[in-house]
């Protein structure tokens, strides 16, 4: 029997920071609406070869887990956070993509902008009968193809962003999911049609319960003040901004809640009766526009949480309080880093670079700058 063959999509070391015995969790299916008590953390969030019998994926991910893994314990135990442009700092960033982008979640994401894309375009051929698409689902045999390669190089575009530890001190505990890291955007909340939460959105915002008691937050720090000034680790105490927190994870899990305590699971049914209806229906919203010379321009995006968030301590600055929202659509938050990646992606698409190349591109780039 392959070692590799049963892969998870959300590592074993995370999912034991929610686990009473570090073996067993706490869980409520969405699909069946069952509340499971002590479920093996070996059978959450896997699937044989969910990445492929090729383990190259696999085995990249073992790696990135293996250094992640003991600095979330350091983040968890000491309140420690990464300082900014270290290795550490790195390891945390690309561990956050890599995981965003691996899980069930973004494969059904994927999939489902997929097919909306290949209906729409199958639909302008005059000999394709649309009755027949309405029928038929197209999908991809391995939709995160795309999502994961894309994160080993397209983790650089956060480097940016400012990192904060909150400590949960309220009666209520943080919840995690099977697609545990969430992207929002509060500063664009007013915006429906358009997306806001790509990685180098202006105002993007990303959470990661850590524990019960933990929670990592990135946050783009010209457009937010997290807690009191110069402060790293903030507490909380309201029961209330826990939950709304909590929210996070109810609205973008796939199909699996995840509990510490087993007290917890009246509070668990009770949240589930109303944040399930709040969950959008498609993952996906899908664009179709006019382009030149009658084309046809086909997109699309995360669409908008049905939730606003109201926690005290994550506070608009006053000045980005005044920009309207027309000059909000679409704002990149560092442009020039911006361009950097997608220049590193050019020239790994040349051959000229590897995805692991970043700091010696950085380099080349700033001995070129100065030989002008």
């Amino acid at each position: 029997m392959s070692i590799n063959k049963n892969q998870h999509y959300v590592p074993q070391f995370y999912l034991r920071n929610f686990s009473y015995n570090g073996k067993s969790l706490n869980l409520l299916n969405l699909s069946s609406g069952r509340i499971i008590i002590g479920d093996s953390i070996k059978n959450q969030c896997a699937e044989d070869y969910f990445y492929g019998k090729n383990l190259l994926i696999e085995m990249a991910f073992s790696e990135i887990e293996t250094s992640t893994g003991m600095l979330l314990k350091k983040i968890i135990n000491d309140n420690y956070i990464p300082t900014a442009k270290t290795q550490e700092h790195s390891i945390l960033q690309l561990f956050l993509v890599t995981l965003f982008s691996r899980t069930k979640y973004k494969a059904e994401e994927v999939n489902e902008m997929v097919d909306k894309i290949g209906k729409s375009v199958l639909e302008l051929h005059p000999d394709v009968d649309k009755k027949f698409l309405d029928k038929v689902e197209i999908r991809l045999n391995f939709p995160l193809h795309y999502p994961i390669l894309n994160s080993f190089t397209r983790y650089h575009l956060i480097q940016d962003l400012g990192v904060h530890l909150f400590i949960n001190e309220s009666k209520n505990n943080f919840i995690t999911s099977d697609h545990p890291v969430v992207l929002y955007n509060k500063w664009e909340e007013d915006i429906k049609d358009y997306g806001s939460v790509g990685l180098a959105s202006k105002g993007l915002l990303i959470f990661l319960p850590l524990s019960p008691q933990k929670l990592l937050l990135l946050y783009d720090s010209s457009i937010y003040k997290i807690g009191n000034k110069k402060d790293i680790v903030t507490t909380l105490n309201n029961p209330d901004e826990i939950d709304n927190i909590n929210l996070l994870q109810w609205l973008k899990c796939h199909d699996n809640i995840y509990f510490f305590s087993e007290k917890d699971q009246d509070k668990i049914k009770n949240s589930a009766l109303v944040n399930i209806r709040l969950r959008q229906q498609s993952k996906t919203k899908f664009i179709e526009r006019n382009g030149p010379n009658g084309s046809k321009l086909f997109g699309g995006f995360s669409p908008k949480l049905k939730m606003e968030l109201k926690i005290s301590a994550i506070k608009i600055r006053k000045p980005m309080r005044q920009i309207p929202t027309n000059e909000k659509v679409l704002a990149i938050r560092n442009q020039g880093l911006f361009d950097l990646v997608n220049e590193f992606d050019e020239l790994i698409s040349a051959k000229r670079y590897k995805s692991t190349d970043w700091n010696k591109f950085i380099e080349d780039k700033v001995k070129r700058d100065n030989s002008r």
